[in-house]
């Protein structure tokens, strides 16, 4: 049987990933340009533009390893030469929207990368580094492809303690951003928050509950209310907004599907917490309660719920028609 890429490791596999969605990098990102080539005929593959407004050069390495020496080539005098010729470049590009004196930003993306490679790119110092690994599958016949983190390409904590997006400029802002992350934890202690440096995503264990993301300066959330349609986050929203996403997960857990899976999770869970004990360490109280569990007893119906007639009530009641008073 012969083997092959999913995708071709080439430049161009690589481009056509990135421009058709260059969000696949991080939440708001953007390619403004392809290919700048400048002296000595070093390469920049795309100049992009991240939701903070700043300049990105995107390094694509193809070809396998594209050669460790090629790309940390290209990556050293490209940089110094845009933070020598900023102004002049950016006055090339009047409507991309780049923040002028923004800390310049480089990406490199690829299929593989070697230690040496890696190594090499992280002892430069760059101000902002990030390494993205390229993934992909195919399930039933349609290729899935996304980016991995290999270096600096972390949610700036959002995997261990979460923090609220980078670049809140407001502290107002930043407060209540922190203020919905340690709520939204309170809901329940296996909602997962995930992200890129600029977006918080808040997981139930059935799903995306909600987004907090940042646009600019200003922080967004998405995925509350009537027609989930982004929303400005303002000082006074934390509680709010938590609220909301509460009744998304409460909503979650409503669902069929869900309410099967939970319950019958909850039956192998308990039988195997049956199994797992000997017959001997097994109480008949512990059987009765994990045998009701497993089996409820049938609602009792209430008193609303059903007519009872005299001679019941009587019989209930320990009289009888011959014990009566005359």
């Amino acid at each position: 049987m012969i083997s092959a890429p999913i995708i071709p490791r080439t430049h161009e596999s690589l481009w056509d990933l990135l421009e058709g969605e260059p969000e696949r990098i991080e939440r708001g990102f953007q390619l403004i340009q392809r290919e700048l080539v400048i002296e000595d005929g070093i390469v920049v593959d795309a100049l992009g533009c991240d939701t903070a407004g700043r300049l990105t050069l995107v390094f694509l390495a193809g070809d396998g390893l594209d050669g460790d020496y090629d790309i940390a080539l290209r990556v050293f005098v490209a940089t110094q030469w845009v933070n020598r010729h900023e102004r002049l470049l950016l006055s090339a590009l009047p409507d991309a929207g780049v923040r002028i004196g923004a800390t310049l930003r480089v990406i490199v993306v690829g299929f593989e990368f070697s230690e040496t490679c890696v190594a090499t790119l992280r002892n430069m110092n760059l101000a902002d580094l990030a390494m993205y690994r390229c993934e992909a599958f195919v399930l039933d016949g349609h290729l899935h492809a996304g980016m991995s983190p290999v270096f600096g390409a972390t949610a700036d904590g959002a995997d261990d303690t979460p923090t609220v997006p980078r670049g809140v400029a407001n502290a107002d802002l930043e407060r209540v951003g922190s203020d919905i992350i340690q709520l939204v934890q309170k809901i329940d202690p296996n909602v997962e928050v995930r992200g890129d440096r600029y977006s918080r995503r808040f997981y139930s264990t059935h799903g995306l509950l909600a987004e907090l993301f940042l646009v600019g300066d200003r922080l967004f959330i998405a995925g509350v209310g009537h027609d989930d349609e982004p929303q400005p986050v303002r000082a006074s929203d934390a509680r709010r907004i938590a609220d909301a996403i509460a009744r998304n997960y409460l909503e979650q857990l409503a669902q069929p599907e869900n309410v099967r899976r939970r319950d019958a999770a909850l039956e192998r869970a308990l039988a195997d917490a049956v199994d797992s004990q000997p017959e001997s360490q097994t109480t008949t109280r512990d059987r009765l309660r994990i045998d009701h569990t497993l089996h409820p007893l049938p609602r009792a119906p209430m008193l609303d719920d059903t007519e009872v007639s005299q001679e019941e009530f009587d019989a209930f009641s320990g009289l009888s028609s011959e014990a009566k008073d005359p």
